[in-house]
């Protein structure tokens, strides 16, 4: 008789970490993609494994549940949650228009999750300070540096007037796709569950890229724009 062996979670992550740093060498999307892919298929039964080996009393313990990465969601969180599943259980034939037509945006506060996991699993990029710009396309910034005021005798002449020169920062935006894959089982785990799939496919693969990114990132030169890496 045979034993199906369910990868852990730590082993799916140290395999995916494996064959996406090998893809992003190699600047193959299709070997990025089938990473991806393989990760989040080991991932979703890794999970439904360990929601399995759980007690009825342990499921409903917040903070075993939070020690497990299972965070309470915000009321947006739930409604984006909820209607994502209700997408996957439709029909094969017409998931694909079903998930296009969610009226429920991923609300911000996910993606502000996804940033601090991101930032306390990877140290090179928990240095950098990452700010939030949503749809800013160009940064104003003062090239003149820090000016001081200057004191003097009360009546006296005004002196040290500050000036200000500012210079302009086109804020290229470039996008990160991660895909993933997820069971219909899975989906009984419910929104928060899923919410912590979700934040560990985007943690991982969105990490893995910044990071490639940010010391070698190619720019524009490599046909997909990317941020200019630091050794450029």
């Amino acid at each position: 008789m045979s034993v199906k062996i369910i990868p852990t979670v730590d082993e799916c992550k140290s395999t995916f970490q494996a064959a996406f740093s090998e893809a992003l060498k190699e600047g193959s999307n299709d070997k990025m993609v089938a990473a991806q892919e393989e990760y989040a298929e080991g991932l979703c039964r890794a999970y439904l494994e360990e929601y399995n080996a759980m007690s009825s009393t342990e499921r409903s313990n917040q903070e075993i549940l939070s020690a497990r990465g299972v965070r309470q969601l915000t009321s947006e969180e739930l409604k984006y949650y909820t209607a994502l599943s209700d997408a996957m259980r439709t029909d094969k034939s017409r998931i694909k228009n079903a998930l296009e037509d969610i009226d429920v945006a991923m609300p911000e506060t996910i993606i502000d999750q996804v940033m601090e996991d991101i930032k306390s699993e990877f140290p090179l990029l928990d240095a950098i300070d990452f700010v939030n710009s949503s749809y800013m396309t160009t940064w104003l910034y003062n090239k003149q540096g820090i000016q001081t005021a200057t004191w003097g005798t009360i009546g006296g002449a005004i002196v040290g007037e500050l000036s200000g020169t500012f210079g302009k920062l086109s804020a290229t935006q470039c996008k990160l796709t991660a895909y993933m894959v997820v069971c219909q089982d899975y989906l009984d785990l419910g929104p928060a569950w899923l919410d912590r799939y979700v934040r560990a496919i985007l943690t991982e693969a969105a990490g893995m890229a910044m990071e490639s990114a940010t010391v070698d990132g190619a720019g524009n030169s490599a046909g997909a724009p990317c941020p200019v890496g630091m050794t450029r």
